[in-house]
Order: structure tokens, then C-alpha cells, then sequence
């Protein structure tokens, strides 16, 4: 029976039937993918350990309430220039002296049989202000034109018909009364206000307004179309209309908005939030204190100076106050993974419950991620926040993985492979064979040049690729995608993207991977009144984040601050949330956290999901991130899809151990068919998995491979794989040599046996055969049978072999053999070779080993030496793949799966192809031409410093990509003299210590974050006011825990984590992966590694590490061997092989560090006066 779900999407000659077989086969490996990978981390744990954070908590009282006063002005409109018109544009200009026309020609309007003439009266062109007098002419949106210019015209007659509001002095005013030319508004209106009514200058009488003077006694303040008033009491302002707006207003406060003893409190050191109290009086309303807490060592000096530059007519009573909130540091344990996911990332998932080291479960109240501090409270129990550990003891936390977003994922491909709408046609579609998908042919939008919102300046550098992606992906009914490098303007692409969709009536879904991208775009919409006044957005956060701080900086647009407010005033709690929801058409939330909308247990009463996608567009920021099936999640809701990103950066961080579990039950032959007739999926055996590791491991000297006597004992399972693997290897010419050394011993003889299989009758009766065979295998089951013959030199790979009496022999025999690798390490004594074999077998497994060199072989993909570089990872990976079975393929597919994002998979990019594959969409790309409709890079960078910009311009990007605008040398302009190029590397002669840290780059690095600090203290770099701030960035956790612990050295951060701040620089730590999608003034890399590339080599991790930077880019490290230029003069030197890592270094200024080199020198002369 056909999916009825089907059946309703054919089209374009597709029957249910195939578009079911065939999303069918392409997605099981997806959800046999997610199965294993939910199975595999469902019981996993991880811990770390903590610490209390030391604060200190003060309540902050006004000494007056603040108060909103909207008066009520009469005004009356005076008669405006009837049947005038103004000349806005001449050809798309402002009309200048080169505007010449023949007043004598009349106003043309359209084209062809249906233009239109109007003649202009005498005097009818006024040439100095560029305005017409043509009472007849009808405006249209036919284009007019005179005497060949075209021309924009805007009517200069006042339209009063039913007026709403207003502007007076550049604010907008309500207009509650309109009597003809009459109107009252709500707001404060002088005699000399300029009035302005739909965008036109329009004079006015003044009626009744205001009496400023009264207001002197309450140190009036202008805000909006009013002014606020401050006293204890409500002030006597008779026909107005006057709020207390006290908790408003000092919620609207920040840290920064307070000086203590002249010097502005920093966010990064304390926090502030309002917090209510009745009154003492029982009467009802509330008295607004704000709460101050130090998120370090820091109090306040003299609590009789603190003063608010947003409100000086306030003054402050400060009283400390009981630390209610019991933050905890989390501390990562050493000798974590250095790329991808921290331990910690783990305890701050959506869902998690946490486990003390005496077994007392908490939930997590509230959290700061990028300090990677929480707030716990007893599970299951209401209450205040404790300490895990309140009596002392062991200070270690565990969490169990959350697996919620497998399960979502799992999810959504079950509903496509089960029950899509007609409105996921482009994405069933992305699924079948590629020979018989169509994708149309579309053309891009016009939009005049009046048209654009946000794009309005066509002559800066870049902005004809942003408008092109705008019209692209305004005309597309399936996919666009914009590839957006460093720096080079996604984001108001994306806010002109949304407010052309939003002007179209349509509803947009904004998400992305981080909470940061999606509060970008929500900031400039903030920001900007004319896309306030069309942009309804809805932000949804993380249920458990009660102080929204996800959405930190729009908190106003978080469901339940909306919900919130509506409640207060409608008191109608069910209408608030659907209302709320219906009349927003722009929400936001990351790839997960989005699915918060349609949970009914947190928002009962919303109908959101109600069979069609309800979003028309899904714009998906920072999807280079983001794999097919995380995009999936969300993507589900629209019916249209934008993917913007950079595929040149950071790749989808795939936790090592869903690989690992998808290996050990790696799929050969999916499922077949449905119900009884169902079919069980056929896994690759352990036993291949074994035998394939086993002949690697045993391999030992690459170039005589086999050549060390071994007897190895195995399972009849193993065994018998073994004998197949050698004999599909035999025949192929790059795996035959060394195989005729191998033997496989097994308690039968079998049917087919050969050369490389015998029985125990055969041992016996030619135990010479032994001694032939250099690796033999031995079924356990008969190796006591053999105990007797087995060769003196033959070491036995069983732990309990140093104590049998053959070992005894093998040692007075003599332990010396010829040179055998074990992992990276060459041995030449058998009884080292016999214990690291051992430890090596006991420790790794097949799908391990296959793992991390897939996941090398992918990070390395863009490497200029690719082929140098990953060409014995591809020799290796082929012997460890099965050859008596058909399993590449399907490692292939895993490897599809697991590593590429949806922005890649879709461009073409970054998916390796085989000959074998069954091709898609998904799997191929688009091709040339539907890629060229869908498809636009943005070509000019705004962030970087010329001088930084440039390597990764000519080593990352296309030509003609990362292009500098015309202002970001000027931009980023400064009289700082310290360094000589925005692109320095400060040549650090260091060690590289156990754990991936280099004491002497943590200490040069200080001396230069102290030095530019001493120089930024007080300093400004825009006309907002901002200060500096400054990264520092470094590829290693052991690093990163270096400089962590130097930069709480410095004065007031010894309780500072990741977020630290000296002399009012703010100043950000972080691992480079941590910090793709964010930049800063000035960064700091530290290198550490002296004598080896590690990961470092992958060319998008060196391009994000590089692109951060606005103005200064300062690199520590050992230049000499990451130049090459130490091999030079010394052959025996080592260097870097890394072609990226030596044209980086060789493109940098670089310049000597004297303290840290000189405190090398003196550490090696120390050492050596020791010896």
C-alpha cells in the first residue's frame, strides 16, 4: 500500500512508490547512524571538578522614583503645496547642477501604447528646490521620465485622511484625535517643533501644549516624545499622561552605567539585575532595588560615591547584602581532547541533571557558559541554589550526556522517511537519484533602487554581491546559499534578506549553531527603528535559562519577558503566548533550542505545528557547522531554506565516539522491506573488525612486514576471518607482500584449507611449519596442543606468557631483534615489543584506529599538500578496511554522515565522491548552473586590517575573496607604535611541556597584554565610546590552562575563568575552536608546539585562528621552526611540514621576544649546570 504522505508529493514524473523506496534508502543510514550514536552516549558520564565563586552582593536603592510623562498636545496642520511635486532622484541620483532638462518637455509616464504625457504649466519648475507643479499628474508605479532623465518624484500635498501617527522632532507621536486639520497627539509638542507627516516637512499652529516650566521641580529629562520626571511621590501634571516607570528603567540599566569612585564598574567583573521588594507601607506597587554582585574579589571602595551616568539626578544608597546565589566554578580535568567539544560543554546541554561525588543529584538552576559557572539546586525539589558538597569532601561533578538532540535529529528523518508535507517537497527531493532531479531555473527579483532597507549604499565595496544573494534568494522556491567568509557582511545581508521577506508577508525561522549569531542580527533589528517598525521578533531560549542570558542584549524579545509583559497588562495568560506567537514574523532560536515552541508541556496552549510547515522562510546561520541531520531539526518547520556560512572554516564537531559506536556496528546491507516482510540489517562482524586490526598492528617493520616470530592466540571467530582477510589480500599487489609469513593454526583443518591454513594434525605431524611462518595464529583452543613445538624465538602475545617456561628459554635465547614499530616507537627488544603490544591491544580497536584517521584524513581535505600529507593515512586506512567483505562503501557513507555540514554537502564542497556512489543532491552537490542561481559569495572583508587579511586572502580563498573594503585601513587606524605591522610574530624560543603548554609563550604573552593595556587604558576607539578588547586564543587546553592561570594573576580576576579584565580592556580566553564566530581588537595566538604540527595542520582551524582579529594580529611562537628557517642552517633541526604553517610564518614581521627567550636561556643553562 502506498504512503498516502507520498502519494501527495508526485510531481515532476515521480511516483509515490520510488520517491518512498528511494528517501527511504538514502536516509536509513541516517537513522541506523543516530540509533547507534544514542546508544553509544546514553550511558556515557563525564566529570570535572569545581570550586565556589567568592562574591559579594550589594543592594542598590534610588533615592526617587522615575516617572514617564506623555503629554497631550493640540496642534493644527497648515495648507500644504497642492498639486507639487518633489524631484527625489535624477537617473538613481540626488539631482545636482548636471540636471539640465528642456522645461518645455512634457512628463512622460510607462512605456509603449500605454504611455502617458503631462504638459508643464508656465513657472510650473521651480530649478532651486528642484520641485514641479503638475496638478494633473497621477503617481503610479510606472516609471516617469523627462527629457530623458529618469526621475523618482514624491508629492509635496499634505494627505490628512485618517492619520495614525506623526513625527515631531524626529519621534514619532500617536495621533488620538483627528477633527480635520486638527489633531491631538501624545507627546510633547513646542512652537518651533518640526513636524513631519508620511516622510514630508509640513507646517503647523500650535493650540495647547505643555507648560515646561512646571516641570523644573522634578529635574525633567526628554526621552522619546516625552520627558521623565524624578520624585518620591507621583508629581501634579494635570491632562497628561504620567507612568511609573521605576522598574522599567532600572532594568534597562547595566553595569557600565555606574562609576565608583570615578572608574566605570565592567560587566566582566560584576553583575547587575533589578530586584523587587514590597513596599513597607503594605500598600500595593513595589520599591525597585538593584542587586550588585562581584563575580571576582572585587567590593566597592566607598559606597557613598557610586553614581549612574544614565540618571545623575538619582543618588544611591548602598548596603551589602547576604550572597543568596551559590555560584560554582567548573574546572577541567586534564588531558581532555584538544579540538572540538570540551568535558565542560557537556554540563551545560539543555537537559542535564548533575551527579555529586556522594551521589546527591542536582538540576541546574541557572549557568554562565562562557565562564562556565552554574547555579544547582537540589533535583526534584524547590529552594535556593547550595554548594554540591557543603561539608567539603570531594569537589568532582558528573553528568550524564545528553542525548536529546540525537533523539531530535532521529526525529525529523523519521519524518521524512514516514510523513512529510507538501511542503518539504525540496527536501524529498534533495534525496532522489540525480540523473532524474530537475532543480528549476530561476530569475532573481528586481528590487528598485528605493527598494532596499538595509543595502542602501550601492557604492560600498561588496554591496552588489549582498544585494545579488537578497535577489536570489527572494526569487527561490528550494535552496540559496550564502558563503560568507570573515568580516565580510553576513549578517546585514541576512537583515535585508528578512525584512524584504517580512515586507512580503512572510514568516521567518532564524537559526543557527550559537546563541551569539542569532543575537547579532537581533541587536542591529533593536537598534534600528525602520526595521523595528516591520520586524516582530520572538526569541526563544533554553527553558532553564531563567535570567535569559542566552539572549543577553535582547532580552526584550524572549518569549516569556513578552509573555510576561502581556500578562501585566491584558492579564489574560492563554491569549499572551498564542498572540505573542501569531503576531511575530521573525523567531529565533539555535538548531535545538527552536523545538522549545512546540513543546507542549512548556507551551500548552500553542497550536504551532499544524501539518504544514508554519515558517515560509528558515535562515540558518553558521551552518558550516551544522550536519545534514542537526539541520533536519529545525528545517522540518519552513518551506524554504537559506544556508549562510564559510566552508573554509570549522567543520561540524562530531563527538569521536558516535563514530566509533556507528564502526562497531557498521551496517553492510540495510533493512529491506516493511512489516512481516521485513528484512533485519546485516552488520560487519566483530571478528573481521579484529582480524583487520590485528594484521595492522602485527605488521611492524613497514618494509619487511611480518618479518618478527609471533604467536598470537584468537578466537575460532577471528580465526576464521583471519583466513579469509588473507586470502582476498593475496591478490592484491599493494597488501600480498609479507602475507606468505602468516599462518592461521585452528583446531580443524577445514574444507578449503591452503598454505596459510592448517589444523593441529598437520602442527603435529610438520611442526616445522612453525618455524617457516614468521605470524602465526593460533585458534585458543588448541594451543596447548602446540605448547611443545613452538620456536624459541617466537614471542607468545598472551599476558601470562613471561611466566611460562618457553619465555624463560626466549630470554636466555637472547631479547635482541630487528628494529619493530609499535604505533609511532621502534623496538628492538622482543620483550618491549611483547608488553607495548600488549598495552596497545588492550587499550585501541579496530573502529578506533579507523576512526581518528577518517577524521584526520577530512580535516586535512583543503591542505595545499594534501596528497603529501594524508597519503600514508589512505595506505593505512586501506589495509585496515575488510577486504573478504564489501565494507568501503559503506565506511564512505559513515564518513558523509558524520563529517560534512549541510552548507558543504549542497555546494559541492568538502564531500568526497566515488565512482560507486549512488548520486544526489546530498551527496553530489548542485551542479554548475543550479549552483550559479542558488548561490553567492560575498567578495569583500570589513573586519581585518589590511595587513591581516592578506594571507589569508592569497592561502584560504579564491582570487578576487576577502578583498579589503575601501575604509578598513582608515577604520582601523590607531597610534599604537608597539609593533611595526598589524600581522606580527613574536619569536618565542620556548619548550613544549607535557600536557601541550609553553611557559615561555604564557610569559611573553603577558608582558605583551600588559604593554598594550598600559597603552588602551582610558582610550576610546569609535565615536560610541567603546574601549579596546583583546583575545587570546591558543590551539591547546593544557595552554589555555597555562595563561588562565597567569591572567588571574593579574590584579582583581583571581576568580576569573574565561572572561578577565585589566585596566578596563575586556580580555576573552579561548581554544580557537571555541572561539570560530567571534572576533575581537587585538589577538594573541600562542603556538606552543615546538617540534611538531599536531592538528595545527588543518587548514580551516589556521584560518579561524587568523581571521579574528580587527586591528591587531600578534602570533608567539618558535619562528624558526615553524619558517623552516632552523633546518636551513641545520639539517638536524626539525620543522614544520605544514605548507600553510611556514607561509604564515614567513608572511608575518617577525620579531625577537626578549624576556621569554631570555628566561629559555637561562632554564637550559640552569639545567645544564645541574648535570
Amino acid at each position: 500500500m502506498e504512503n498516502p504522505f507520498f502519494t501527495a508529493l508526485e510531481q515532476q514524473g515521480f511516483k509515490a512508490a520510488t520517491l518512498d523506496n528511494q528517501t527511504n534508502n538514502v536516509l536509513m543510514p541516517f537513522m541506523h547512524y543516530l540509533n547507534n550514536s544514542i546508544k553509544a552516549l546514553e550511558n556515557k558520564e563525564v566529570s570535572c571538578e569545581w570550586k565556589p565563586v567568592a562574591t559579594k552582593r550589594y543592594q542598590l536603592k534610588p533615592d526617587k522614583r522615575i516617572w514617564q510623562l506623555l503629554p497631550v498636545s493640540e496642534i493644527e496642520i497648515k495648507g500644504g503645496k497642492e498639486g507639487w511635486f518633489e524631484i527625489i532622484s535624477v537617473d538613481s541620483e540626488l539631482p545636482g547642477a548636471d540636471f539640465d532638462p528642456d522645461e518645455k518637455d512634457p512628463i512622460q509616464q510607462g512605456k509603449g501604447k500605454g504611455r502617458r504625457e503631462t504638459a508643464i504649466p508656465d513657472s510650473g519648475y521651480d530649478a532651486s528646490d528642484y520641485q514641479l507643479y503638475l496638478p494633473d499628474l497621477e503617481l503610479d508605479d510606472d516609471p516617469v521620465s523627462w527629457s530623458g532623465y529618469q526621475l523618482k518624484l514624491r508629492p509635496l500635498a499634505v494627505q490628512l485622511d485618517q492619520l495614525e501617527s506623526v513625527y515631531i522632532d524626529g519621534q514619532p507621536c500617536k495621533v488620538t484625535k483627528q477633527t480635520d486639520a486638527r489633531l491631538m497627539l501624545q507627546g510633547h509638542v513646542k512652537a518651533s517643533s518640526k513636524l513631519s507627516v508620511d516622510g514630508q516637512d509640513t507646517p503647523f499652529t500650535l493650540i495647547k501644549g505643555l507648560d515646561e516650566s512646571r516641570l523644573k521641580q522634578w529635574q525633567a529629562k526628554p526621552e522619546g516624545n516625552g520627558c521623565l520626571l524624578f520624585s518620591e511621590s507621583r508629581p501634579q501634571v494635570e491632562g497628561h499622561k504620567l507612568e511609573d516607570v521605576t522598574s522599567k528603567q532600572l532594568a534597562g540599566l547595566s553595569c557600565g552605567h555606574f562609576q565608583s569612585l570615578g572608574q566605570s564598574l565592567q560587566s566582566d567583573h560584576w553583575e547587575l539585575k533589578p530586584e523587587s521588594t514590597g513596599k513597607k507601607d503594605g500598600t500595593k506597587g513595589s520599591s525597585q532595588v538593584l542587586i550588585l554582585e562581584s563575580r571576582g574579589d572585587e567590593k566597592l571602595e566607598d559606597s557613598g560615591d557610586l553614581r549612574c551616568t544614565a540618571f545623575p539626578e538619582l543618588l544611591w544608597t548602598v548596603e551589602s547584602a547576604k550572597v543568596e546565589e551559590k555560584w560554582i566554578q567548573l574546572i577541567e580535568k586534564e588531558g581532555g581532547e584538544d579540538t572540538g567539544k570540551s568535558a565542560l560543554d557537556y554540563f551545560f546541554e539543555e537537559k542535564v541533571s548533575i551527579r555529586s561525588s556522594n551521589y546527591k543529584e542536582f538540576s541546574v538552576i541557572d549557568r554562565r557558559k562562557d565562564e562556565r559557572q552554574i547555579l544547582l539546586g537540589e533535583k526534584n525539589k524547590k529552594g535556593g541554589s547550595l554548594y554540591p558538597n557543603p561539608q567539603g569532601g570531594n569537589n568532582e561533578l558528573t553528568v550524564r550526556v545528553d542525548t536529546n538532540q540525537l533523539k531530535r535529529q532521529k526525529e525529523a528523518i523519521n519524518q521524512l522517511m514516514n510523513r512529510p508535507s507538501a511542503g518539504h517537497w525540496p527536501l524529498i527531493h534533495m534525496l532522489q537519484k540525480r540523473e532524474q532531479t530537475r532543480w528549476p531555473d530561476v530569475t532573481p527579483v528586481q528590487i528598485p533602487e528605493s527598494g532596499w532597507t538595509v543595502l542602501t549604499d550601492p557604492n560600498f565595496d561588496g554591496c552588489d554581491r549582498q544585494r545579488e544573494f537578497v535577489t536570489k534568494a527572494l526569487a527561490n522556491e528550494d535552496f540559496t546559499i550564502l558563503d560568507g567568509p570573515p568580516g565580510t557582511g553576513k549578517t546585514t545581508t541576512i537583515l535585508e534578506l528578512i525584512m524584504q521577506l517580512v515586507l512580503q508577508g512572510k514568516r521567518v525561522l532564524l537559526s543557527a549553531s550559537t546563541h551569539a549569531a542569532i543575537n547579532n542580527v537581533l541587536e542591529r533589528v533593536k537598534e534600528s527603528d525602520k526595521l523595528s517598525e516591520h520586524i516582530f521578533p520572538l526569541r526563544i531560549v533554553p527553558r532553564n535559562d531563567t535570567d535569559n542570558r542566552k539572549a543577553d542584549g535582547v532580552e526584550d524579545y524572549v518569549f516569556e519577558t513578552l509573555s510576561a509583559n502581556y500578562l501585566e497588562e491584558e492579564n489574560d495568560y492563554t491569549i499572551s503566548h498564542q498572540i505573542i506567537l501569531d503576531s511575530s514574523n521573525l523567531v529565533c532560536g539555535t538548531t535545538n533550542g527552536i523545538l522549545g515552541l512546540f513543546d507542549k508541556k512548556r507551551y500548552p496552549e500553542i497550536d504551532v505545528d499544524k501539518g504544514e510547515p508554519p515558517f515560509d522562510v528558515m535562515i540558518i546561520d553558521e551552518c558550516s557547522k551544522t550536519t545534514f541531520q542537526e539541520f533536519l531539526v529545525p528545517a522540518r518547520f519552513a518551506k524554504r531554506w537559506v544556508l549562510v556560512g564559510d566552508v573554509r572554516q570549522l567543520s561540524p564537531f562530531t563527538d569521536r565516539e558516535q563514530i566509533v559506536a556507528n564502526l562497531d556496528n557498521l551496517m553492510l546491507v540495510p533493512p529491506r522491506g516493511k512489516g512481516a516482510n521485513k528484512t533485519a540489517a546485516q552488520n560487519l562482524p566483530p571478528s573481521i573488525q579484529q582480524a583487520c586490526f590485528l594484521l595492522e598492528e602485527l605488521r611492524g617493520d613497514h618494509q619487511r612486514p611480518y618479518s618478527q616470530p609471533m604467536l598470537v592466540p584468537v578466537t575460532c571467530d577471528v580465526a576464521n576471518a583471519l583466513v579469509k582477510e588473507i586470502r582476498a589480500r593475496t591478490s592484491l599487489p599493494k597488501l600480498a607482500k609479507g602475507l606468505d609469513n602468516l599462518l592461521v593454526v585452528m583446531v580443524n583443518e577445514g574444507r578449503n584449507a591452503d598454505h596459510h591454513q592448517v589444523g593441529v594434525k598437520q602442527i603435529q605431524q610438520k611442526p616445522d611449519q612453525l618455524y617457516r611462518h614468521n605470524l602465526c595464529f593460533v585458534e585458543e583452543g588448541c594451543l596447548g596442543e602446540i605448547a611443545r613445538w613452538i620456536p624459541d624465538d617466537m614471542l607468545i602475545l598472551h599476558p601470562d606468557w613471561c611466566l611460562t617456561s618457553q619465555a624463560a628459554q626466549h630470554r636466555f635465547s637472547g631479547t635482541g631483534c630487528k628494529s619493530f614499530k609499535v604505533k609511532t616507537t621502534d623496538y628492538t627488544d622482543t620483550m618491549q615489543v611483547h608488553k607495548e603490544l600488549l598495552d596497545r591491544i588492550d587499550s585501541t580497536k579496530w573502529s578506533e584506529e579507523v576512526c581518528w584517521r577518517l577524521e584526520r584524513e577530512y580535516w586535512l581535505r583543503l591542505s595545499a599538500n594534501q596528497k603529501q600529507k594524508t597519503g600514508y593515512l589512505e595506505d593505512t586506512l586501506n589495509r585496515l578496511f575488510p577486504k573478504s567483505v564489501s565494507a568501503d562503501g559503506r565506511i564512505h557513507i559513515l564518513k558523509n554522515i558524520a563529517f560534512p555540514s549541510i552548507l558543504e554537502a549542497l555546494s559541492g564542497d568538502g564531500l568526497v565522491k566515488r565512482k560507486s556512489d549512488d548520486p544526489t543532491t546530498l551527496n553530489q552537490g548542485f551542479n554548475a548552473r543550479e549552483k550559479s542561481l542558488r548561490h553567492t559569495t560575498l567578495n569583500y572583508q570589513h573586519r581585518m586590517h589590511p595587513d591581516i587579511s592578506k594571507f589569508p586572502r592569497q592561502q584560504f580563498y579564491p582570487e578576487g575573496v576577502l578583498a579589503d573594503g575601501g575604509k578598513t585601513a582608515s577604520d582601523r587606524a590607531w597610534q599604537y607604535t608597539r609593533y611595526k605591522s598589524r600581522n606580527i610574530w613574536l619569536d618565542v624560543r620556548g619548550t613544549t611541556l607535557p600536557g601541550n603548554n609553553n611557559k615561555q609563550e604564557t610569559q611573553a604573552l603577558i608582558a605583551e597584554l600588559k604593554a598594550f593595556c598600559d597603552w588602551a587604558e582610558g582610550k576610546r576607539k569609535n565615536k560610541k565610546g567603546e574601549a579596546f578588547d583583546v583575545a587570546i586564543l591558543t590551539f591547546y587546553q593544557g595552554q589555555e590552562k597555562a595563561l588562565r592561570e597567569a591572567l588571574q594573576k593579574l590584579p582583581g580576576n583571581a576568580n576569573r575563568y574565561a572572561r578577565f579584565n585589566y585596566k578596563g580592556i575586556s580580555i576573552k580566553l579561548a581554544t580557537v575552536d571555541y572561539f570560530q564566530g567571534q572576533e575581537a581588537d587585538v589577538v594573541f595566538l600562542s603556538m606552543v608546539n615546538t617540534h611538531r604540527d599536531g592538528f595545527m595542520d588543518s587548514p580551516n582551524r589556521l584560518n579561524v585562528s587568523i581571521t579574528r582579529a580587527r586591528y591587531q594580529l600578534v602570533i608567539l611562537g618558535h619562528y624558526g621552526y615553524f619558517s623552516g628557517e632552523d633546518k636551513v642552517k641545520d639539517r638536524s633541526k626539525k620543522a614544520s611540514n605544514t605548507l600553510e604553517l611556514k607561509a604564515l610564518a614567513k608572511s608575518c614581521e617577525s620579531i625577537p621576544s626578549k624576556i621569554a627567550n631570555q628566561s629559555h636561556h637561562n632554564a637550559v643553562k640552569k639545567g645544564k649546570s645541574r648535570s
